[in-house]
């Protein structure tokens, strides 16, 4: 699998045990648009290279400790070709998320995990040129356990031509 490990992160939000920000996020999660120097709804974005080999604790990752929270984390996927790819997305969460891709959902739930992560798939249908995959991840206690890889349809390698997209300084270079 290819684990992704580029993203643009933005939080966390407080959440109110009342209402869920997961089901009622402070900005529109099908019009994000990350960049250097923007914020989403008063938080700033923040460019983050995950660990290649495992997921992670976002708490630990930015220092910013708490329950009840949520995390907006945004990549881009490019698909070389001219025929869609057929991709599962595998996420390593302990609580909620919520997954759009270009703007669209395709999967939301709300969860307690507890004290383990767990991981859960979902069929992509990526079709060629370049794609936003936005995930939101609700933690509701413990950590803020965050992971993304993508496989084949039949849970193997992912298919050639589906990559993480490379930022514009790196193409730069």
């Amino acid at each position: 699998a290819l684990r992704l490990t580029r993203w643009w992160l933005a939080g966390p939000w407080k959440d109110d045990e009342e209402e869920s920000l997961l089901l009622e996020p402070p900005f529109d999660p099908s019009e994000l648009k990350p960049r250097a120097r923007a914020k989403v709804a008063k938080r700033d974005w923040e460019r983050v290279t995950l660990p290649a080999d495992r997921h992670v604790d976002l708490e630990l990752l930015t220092g910013k400790k708490g329950d009840d929270q949520l995390w907006l984390l945004v990549t881009r996927l490019d698909v070389s070709g001219s025929e869609p790819l057929e991709v599962l997305l595998w996420l390593q969460l302990d609580d909620g998320w919520d997954v759009l891709l270009d703007g669209q959902r395709v999967s939301r739930e709300r969860r307690r995990g507890g004290r383990r992560f767990l991981d859960w798939s979902f069929p992509l249908r990526l079709g060629p040129g370049e794609h936003q995959l936005a995930v939101l991840v609700e933690d509701r206690k413990s950590m803020s356990t965050f992971g993304a890889l993508l496989a084949g349809a039949d849970n193997g390698a992912p298919p050639p031509g589906v990559r993480e997209h490379p930022e514009p300084e790196e193409k730069d270079k």
